[in-house]
């Protein structure tokens, strides 16, 4: 079968289903399977795998079908389903570094997602904004600098962000800020970008909670303050969590993808 992912392989797991009916009439028992079948497509990150499961006496003649009881009122049926989960997205990761942060935080993403996808790296100030039409899904950093304004390599390409053809694609963020010297603007320049994109109809994923910063106030905050527009990263002030942070919401936006797809 074909893969329905934009991606190179995928991992090969299974999930069981278990029902019962009131009933011994086969036609009624292989509806109760078709049902089972599309309850787990249903779940979007998964998608069921094998064409011929489903015929007029499917636990005689299935392999995956591996228990089966009866009694007088009730059949209870129990199969394994083959599923695969996508693995190896290609994704284009841009950032702007004044002094090298934002370049070493783009690494350390690119390496805690090296297990599930491709992350390829490209510097807004020497690669050009058209390579973004290469991929389905993106991640842009940002610092904030000074008062909460944009780091500069950004500052440079902001009149062109309206331009590029960013629908429907998966767009994830991560800032740069300092909570204790710019409280007032913590990671102010990933809200603006946030704000530039949004009108373009994107698809973002990575929302991270406010739990855990200590800050005045941000524009890059959504959800009425609970959450950030994406990953906000302080090597001023929290480096020593910023390994974790990393780590956890490269996970969470490889859910969230999965989840779309």
């Amino acid at each position: 079968m074909n893969s329905l992912y934009p991606c190179d392989g995928q991992d090969d797991l299974s999930r069981n289903y278990t029902t019962s009916a009131k009933s011994k009439d086969w036609a009624v028992i292989n509806k109760i399977f078709v049902a089972a079948q599309n309850a787990v497509v249903a779940h979007k990150s998964w998608r069921y795998t094998t064409d011929d499961v489903f015929c007029e006496k499917p636990l005689s003649c299935h392999s995956s079908y591996k228990n089966w009881s009866m009694d007088n009122s009730s059949i209870t049926l129990s199969c394994n389903y083959s599923m695969l989960r996508c693995k190896g997205m290609k994704i284009g990761l841009f950032y702007g570094s004044t002094t090298c942060y934002t370049e070493i935080i783009a690494e350390k993403i690119q390496a805690a997602m090296a297990s599930e996808h491709s992350v390829e790296l490209f510097n807004v100030k020497t690669d050009p904004l058209c390579k973004i039409n290469d991929y389905q899904i993106l991640i842009f950093g940002i610092s904030t600098w000074n008062y909460g304004e944009l780091q500069e390599d950004w500052g440079d390409i902001w009149a062109s962000l309206s331009a590029i053809d960013i629908k429907d694609k998966i767009i994830a963020l991560y800032g740069l800020g300092d909570q204790d010297g710019y409280s007032d603007w913590f990671v102010d320049a990933m809200g603006m970008l946030h704000d530039e994109l949004f009108p373009l109809s994107p698809k973002f994923v990575g929302y991270v909670s406010t739990q855990g910063y200590d800050f005045i106030s941000s524009k890059a905050l959504i959800n009425e303050g609970r959450l950030f527009v994406g990953l906000p990263i302080d090597e001023d002030s929290q480096y020593e969590k910023t390994d974790q942070r990393i780590e956890q919401w490269c996970q969470q936006i490889c859910a969230e993808i999965n989840e779309i797809f």
